[in-house]
C-alpha cells in the first residue's frame, strides 16, 4: 500500500486524566491507536502537556503487522495497562476524545509558522449495539509556531475543557438511557424497509414557503417536511390581492417563514393539512388550482440568501405542476427588506406572463397531447415484444435468456448480456466460471451452484462480471428534449426489432470469439482492479492462492470507502449484519491459521472473541488463542488467561 506519515494524537479527556496517545497506520488494519501512551493529569502544566504531545508526534508513522502485533509496542493491550483501561467500553463512556492531525506533511514540529496547521475533530460518547465514539460534528482549526507554543497550548486546553463539558457523559444515569436509544444500525433497517423519517433522526428546519400566482390572488403557502408524508403543504396559508402591498406580501411570507419546519403527521392532521389549505386559498379542486397558477418556490438556503425555483402547469392524465427549469437567487437582508420584495414582485410578474395558460383552448390542446400513461403503456407493450423477439434470435446464436439477461457458457467462461428494458443499452459482460463458485462457498451459500446458470448473471449474491462491450440506446423513442415520444415509440415492428436484435448479437458473437483467443484460460485472466468490482478482484487473488494479499486488499478497501460498492451482506442471530469482506477476511484466517501461520490464528481468536467478522464463538476463540500461545506469541496466552478467568468468575 502506498505510505504516508499519519502524524496524528489522540487526546482523551475524562474527570481526572487526560489519555494521549500515538495514532499510527498498520498496515493490515488501518489507522490504530498504540504506543506512546501517557497518562497525565488533567490539571497537568501546558509544558508537560506539549512535551508529551511532542513525542507521540514524532513517533507517529507507518509501521509493519509484524512491529505492532510483536515487538515492544505492545499494541492495544499494553496502552490499556498504562493508561489504566479495564475495559474498552468504560473508557469511551469516561472520556472525551481529541484528535490532532497536522494536516501538512512534514519531517518533525520544528517548521515555519506558516506552514503547521494542527486540525482538531471532536469525538463524544455514543451506544449503538457496542459502545463506541462517534464524531460530535465539532472541528478547530490551530496554528502552531514553535517559538511560541504556548498560545496553541493555551487554545488547546480551552478546547478541551469547553468539548468536556459539553460532550462527557454526566452521570451513570445517562448510560442506561444512551442504551435505550435505536443504534445506527436500527434505523438504517427502518429507513431501508419503511422508507420513513422519525423523531430520533437529526432535524433541520426546511425553510420553504410557496407563492401560487394566478390572474387575481397570490396564494402564500407554507412547505412542511412531515415524516411519513414527505412534504406537503399546510397551514399557515394566506390568500392575498395580486395587487396587495409590498409590506403586506413581506409579512406574510415572514409567518409561513417562520412556521416552516418539521412536524410530526399526528401535528399535520391537527393542522388540518391539505384540505384546509383548500379552503383558506379558495380552491374547488387541485387540478384546477394547477392549470390556474404558476408556482413560486422560495428556499432558504442560508441567513441572507434566498433560492427561487419556478413551477409551470403540465397535463398527463391528471393535472400537476412541473419544474420550468427557471431559478433565481436573491439577497435576503433585513436591513433592506423592500428591495427583496420589488425583485420578487418583478420575478412573479415575468413568470406569470410566461407560464400561465393563457386560455381554456390551450388546456383543451394540452390535453390532446399523450398522457404519461399512455406513452407507458406503449413503452410496455414494445417492452413485451422486445423481449420475446430477442430470445428468438438469441437462440439462432446458441444463447439462453431469463427476464432481462441472456447467458453462454463457452471456453470456462460464463458470458451475460443485460438489457434491462427497450429504452437502453445492452452490456456484455463475463467472469470465469469458478468466480461464483468460490465466492459462494466463502459467503457459505454453496447450494447456489446447483441453481439455474441464470442467477449468475442476475442473482443477488452473484458477483458482477468484467464489461467488454455495450451498445448506444438500441430504440430511438425519444425526443429532443428527452422525454419520450408516442409516435417514435409505435413506430417498430417487429422485423424492425428481429434485425435489431440480428445485428447486435452478430457484434457479441465477434467479441466473444476475439475475447476467448485473446484470454483463452480462464484461471489467469484477469482484466485489473480498475476495470472489475472489488469483490471480484479479491476472489481472483484468492483463486490463484495469494490470501496474505487478499487481507491487505481487505484493509485497503475498508480505509477507502467508496471501494467496495454494493450490499452483499448477511445477518446473524448475534444481531450483527456481516458484508462480503468479512467473509473473505474470516475465509482467509482460517486457512491461513489452519496451516500454522501465528498472526493468523492470533487474529480468528480475537475474531471469534468479539465478533468481528465471524459470530462470537468463546470455545473457538480458546482454541486459536491456546494455538498461537504454544507458538510462544505472549499477546495470545495474554488474551487466552483473561477470557478463561472470565469464565471461572461466571461459573463461580
Amino acid at each position: 500500500m502506498e505510505k504516508e506519515f499519519f502524524k496524528g494524537v489522540k487526546l482523551y479527556i475524562d474527570s481526572q486524566y487526560i489519555r494521549i496517545i500515538t495514532r499510527y497506520s498498520v498496515s493490515i488494519y488501518g489507522r490504530t491507536s498504540t504506543l506512546p501512551a501517557f497518562l497525565l493529569p488533567r490539571d497537568c502544566s501546558d509544558e508537560e502537556l506539549l512535551d508529551h504531545i511532542k513525542i507521540c508526534f514524532e513517533n507517529s508513522r507507518d509501521i509493519s503487522e509484524e512491529e505492532y502485533g510483536n515487538d515492544s509496542l505492545g499494541g492495544w493491550d499494553a496502552v490499556m495497562k498504562i493508561l489504566k483501561i479495564k475495559s474498552l467500553k468504560n473508557f469511551y463512556q469516561t472520556s472525551v476524545c481529541l484528535s490532532l492531525e497536522w494536516t501538512q506533511k512534514q519531517t518533525g514540529l520544528i517548521k515555519k509558522k506558516e506552514e503547521m496547521a494542527v486540525h482538531v475533530d471532536v469525538w463524544k460518547y455514543y451506544v449503538g449495539k457496542a459502545a463506541s465514539q462517534t464524531p460530535a460534528d465539532e472541528t478547530f482549526d490551530l496554528e502552531y509556531d514553535e517559538t511560541s507554543p504556548e498560545e496553541f497550548v493555551k487554545n488547546l486546553r480551552q478546547i478541551m475543557e469547553e468539548m468536556y463539558e459539553k460532550y462527557h457523559v454526566k452521570s451513570n444515569n445517562e448510560i442506561p438511557k444512551a442504551i435505550k436509544k435505536p443504534g445506527k444500525r436500527e434505523i438504517r433497517s427502518l429507513v431501508q424497509k419503511k422508507n420513513i423519517i422519525r423523531e430520533f433522526m437529526e432535524k433541520e428546519f426546511f425553510r420553504q414557503i410557496y407563492l401560487y400566482v394566478d390572474s387575481q390572488y397570490i396564494r402564500v403557502v407554507t412547505q412542511y417536511w412531515v415524516y411519513e408524508c414527505g412534504m406537503c403543504e399546510s397551514v399557515p396559508a394566506f390568500l392575498l390581492p395580486r395587487d396587495c402591498s409590498d409590506e403586506d406580501l413581506l409579512d406574510h411570507i415572514k409567518i409561513c417563514f417562520e412556521n416552516s419546519r418539521d412536524i410530526s403527521e399526528e401535528e399535520y392532521d391537527k393542522l388540518g393539512g391539505w384540505d384546509v389549505v383548500k379552503k383558506v386559498l379558495k380552491i374547488k379542486s387541485e387540478k384546477n388550482f394547477c392549470q390556474t397558477s404558476v408556482g413560486i418556490s422560495l428556499e432558504w438556503t442560508g441567513e441572507t440568501a434566498v433560492h427561487i425555483s419556478v413551477w409551470k402547469y403540465y397535463v398527463g392524465k391528471a393535472a400537476s405542476q412541473t419544474t420550468a427549469d427557471e431559478t433565481f437567487d436573491l439577497e435576503y437582508d433585513e436591513a433592506s427588506l423592500g428591495e427583496f420584495v420589488v425583485k420578487l414582485r418583478q420575478i412573479m410578474e415575468e413568470m406569470y406572463e410566461k407560464y400561465h395558460v393563457k386560455s381554456n383552448d390551450e388546456i383543451r390542446q394540452a390535453k390532446k397531447k399523450p398522457g404519461i400513461r399512455e406513452i407507458n403503456k406503449a413503452i410496455d407493450e414494445l417492452n413485451k415484444k422486445d423481449t420475446s423477439i430477442r430470445k428468438n434470435v438469441a437462440k439462432k446464436f446458441g444463447w439462453k435468456q431469463s427476464s432481462y439477461i441472456n447467458w453462454k457458457v463457452e471456453g470456462g467462461y460464463y458470458f451475460y448480456l443485460v438489457h434491462l428494458n427497450c429504452y437502453g443499452e445492452a452490456t456484455l459482460y463475463v467472469k470465469p466460471l469458478y468466480i461464483d463458485d468460490l465466492w459462494w462457498d466463502v459467503f457459505e451459500m454453496s447450494s447456489n451452484k446447483k441453481e439455474p446458470m441464470s442467477l449468475r448473471g442476475k442473482g443477488a449474491f452473484a458477483l458482477d462480471g468484467v464489461r467488454i462491450m455495450e451498445t448506444p440506446d438500441l430504440f430511438d423513442i425519444r425526443a429532443e428534449e428527452s422525454e419520450y415520444e408516442l409516435e417514435k415509440i409505435q413506430k417498430y415492428s417487429d422485423e424492425d426489432i428481429e434485425k435489431i436484435w440480428d445485428d447486435v448479437f452478430q457484434q457479441i458473437e465477434d467479441e466473444v470469439k476475439r475475447f476467448l483467443k485473446e484470454n483463452p484460460d480462464p484461471d489467469s485472466y484477469f482484466p485489473g482492479e480498475e476495470h472489475c468490482h472489488g469483490y471480484y478482484a479479491l476472489i481472483t487473488y484468492l483463486h490463484a492462492g495469494d490470501k496474505q494479499k487478499v487481507l491487505d486488499k481487505i484493509a485497503e478497501f475498508r480505509a477507502t470507502p467508496g471501494r467496495i460498492c454494493g450490499t452483499l451482506a448477511r445477518s446473524f442471530d448475534d444481531g450483527k449484519t456481516r458484508d462480503g469482506l468479512d467473509f473473505i477476511e474470516a475465509w482467509c484466517l482460517r486457512e491461513l491459521a489452519e496451516q500454522g501461520d501465528v498472526t493468523a490464528q492470533y487474529k480468528l481468536g480475537t475474531a471469534y472473541e468479539d465478533g468481528s467478522c465471524v459470530p462470537i464463538d468463546n470455545e473457538k476463540a480458546v482454541f486459536w488463542f491456546r494455538k498461537a500461545a504454544e507458538q510462544g506469541l505472549e499477546e495470545a496466552q495474554n488474551n487466552l488467561d483473561l477470557i478463561l478467568q472470565d469464565k471461572q468468575e461466571t461459573q463461580a
